[in-house]
């Protein structure tokens, strides 16, 4: 149990200065993997639009495809 009495204070002897530039370093490595991040959700974004595209034409180009068979299937049986 805690009382007043065993309660102490702690004092850290650090040096200002290398405390500040350590922060820094850290800060700034934070903010460079934050870019990375925005880097990578762009491609992702952008990878995943030409994805859908690309399944959007593909089923166009299947419907077309499907479309001209059966075209061709009745004008063979209309020319037999």
């Amino acid at each position: 149990m805690t009382t007043e009495k065993t309660i102490h204070q702690i004092y850290f002897n650090v040096a200002s200065k290398e405390l500040e530039e350590d922060i820094n370093i850290w800060r700034n490595k934070i903010d460079d993997l934050d870019f990375q991040i925005h880097q990578k959700d762009t491609v992702i974004k952008n990878i995943t639009g030409k994805h859908h595209t690309l399944i959007s034409q593909n089923t166009g180009l299947r419907l077309v495809i499907n479309a001209t068979c059966i075209y061709r299937i009745d004008v063979e049986e209309t020319t037999l």
